[in-house]
């Protein structure tokens, strides 16, 4: 197990999220992080299409991102290399 040590200045709170490398999807991930970072309308549409899920589902979290999944997917088929 790796140590982790950190330092939060007073009153201010953190968020930390630990991925491991190896996590199912992971590859995936990092290739649609890529793909929105390289083009802007890419990342125009995802946005668009994330507010459109969000009052779809009336801001429900689970149902959210599973509603996500085919956007993404269609991305990445299209960006695959």
């Amino acid at each position: 197990m790796q140590e982790v040590r950190l330092s939060v200045k007073a009153g201010a709170w953190c968020r930390f999220i630990f991925i491991s490398y190896r996590a199912t999807g992971w590859d995936q991930m990092l290739r649609f992080r890529e793909v929105l970072r390289a083009n802007a309308a890419v990342r125009e549409a995802y946005a668009r299409e994330k507010l459109r899920i969000a009052e779809k589902v009336d801001w429900d979290k689970g149902a959210y991102s599973l509603a996500k999944g085919p956007f993404i997917e269609s991305i990445l088929d299209h960006y695959s290399p």
